[in-house]
């Protein structure tokens, strides 16, 4: 599996900044860096060649440890708000 980027929420600065350089109609979703170092996946701190000036910028490299993933309880988050009510 080819790394994927992503931003580091706490340099990143906001969410608008994250998106300003995205193409349009992207989203964003936030992962712990932790958590999904215990299925295998570790976020690294590296330059965008095609952002030079994004400071944020991370590539998460996968182990191929995907065999975990199952192992994970998975939260919908709008079902989960939906039952708080």
């Amino acid at each position: 599996m080819s790394p994927f980027s992503v931003d580091i929420v706490s340099l990143a600065g906001s969410p608008e900044s994250t998106l300003a350089h995205l193409p349009p109609g992207s989203g964003l979703v936030q992962f712990n860096s932790g958590n999904a170092r215990l299925i295998g996946f570790d976020a690294r701190q590296e330059l965008d060649p095609d952002y030079p000036e994004n400071l944020a910028h991370a590539h998460v490299h996968s182990r191929g440890t995907g065999a975990r993933l199952s192992s994970i309880k998975w939260y919908d988050y709008n079902e989960t708000s939906r039952n708080r009510r």
